[in-house]
C-alpha cells in the first residue's frame, strides 16, 4: 500500500552521497531528495531528468564532510531547478540557532532548501531541530511525476 509517487530518498553521510547520485539517475522515480551530511565530491553535478525537490541538512562543524562546499552545491541545484535567485532565509529556525534557506518559485512547482545547523558535527540533529521531522515537513508536499 505504498504510493510509488510519494517515495522520498534520504541518506546520511555516504547515504547522502547516494541520494545526490540518485537525483541524477532516477529523478523521475523519486518525489523528493533529502541528503544529510553528505554530498558528491568535486563540482556539483546537477544533471537530472527533471527539476527536483531537494532539502540538504548539514552541521557547520562536520568533521567528516566539510561544511564549506554545501551552500555552493545547494545553490547549483536551485539554479538548475530554475528557482528564484535568492532564498528566503529564516534565522533562529525552530527556536534554535539553525538557519533555513528556502528557494521557491522553481520550475514544475519544486522547491530547494538547506537547513544549516551551527555547531553540529557529522550527525543527525535530534534536539531543538529534528532532522527527520524537518525532512518530512519539506518533502511530504511533493509527488513524483
Amino acid at each position: 500500500k505504498i504510493d510509488p509517487k510519494k517515495v522520498i530518498m534520504s541518506g546520511f553521510s555516504m547515504g547522502g552521497m547516494l541520494t545526490y547520485l540518485s537525483a541524477q539517475k532516477i529523478a523521475d522515480k523519486i518525489a523528493c531528495f533529502a541528503p544529510v551530511s553528505g554530498y558528491l565530491f568535486g563540482q556539483a553535478n546537477t544533471q537530472s531528468k527533471r527539476p527536483i525537490p531537494l532539502i540538504h541538512t548539514h552541521g557547520t562543524t562536520d568533521s567528516v564532510l566539510n561544511y564549506n562546499a554545501v551552500m555552493g552545491i545547494v545553490e547549483a541545484w536551485a539554479k538548475r531547478d530554475g528557482c528564484e535567485a535568492s532564498p528566503e532565509i529564516l534565522n533562529n529556525y525552530a527556536n534554535s540557532d539553525a538557519s533555513f534557506y528556502h528557494w521557491k518559485k522553481c520550475e514544475d512547482g519544486v522547491e530547494v532548501a538547506h537547513l544549516k545547523l551551527p555547531g553540529k558535527d557529522h550527525e543527525h540533529s535530534l534536539d531543538k531541530v529534528n532532522t527527520s521531522e524537518e525532512i518530512w515537513k519539506f518533502c511530504s508536499k511533493f509527488t513524483a511525476p
